[in-house]
């Protein structure tokens, strides 16, 4: 993550009194992390998928993640303004990525119980 937006998003999503949580991340997980292709699998996902698609995005493929929302057989993408940390609190598009969400899992979870 190398866009201006960075520090301001990372600081909306850190604690008000500082880093309560640590900073770090396993060794191990890097390799996993450059080496995931979801596009490659997602076609066999047999469970609902929202995918929820900021307007711009400096930090993640917006055209690899729209894929994903085609070839998931049922997969669903939730638009919503601003770019990638506009989605989390503090963000333009906090609520309605939240109010979505909810409307998605209370759908999903309401049809699996039928």
């Amino acid at each position: 993550m190398a866009s201006h937006e960075v520090m301001e998003g990372w600081s909306r999503l850190a604690p008000e009194r500082g880093e309560d949580w640590p900073n770090a991340i396993a060794a191990r997980s890097l390799l996993s992390i450059v080496t995931s292709r979801p596009l490659l699998h997602v076609h066999k996902s047999a469970k609902p998928y929202l995918v929820v698609l900021p307007t711009w995005d400096h930090e993640a493929s917006l055209d690899a993640a729209e894929e994903c929302v085609r070839r998931a057989p049922l997969g669903e993408g939730l638009r919503v303004e601003g770019g990638h940390f506009d989605l989390y609190k503090g963000g333009i598009s906090f609520e309605k990525n939240v109010k979505g969400q909810l409307r998605f899992l209370r759908r999903v979870l309401s049809d699996s119980h039928q």
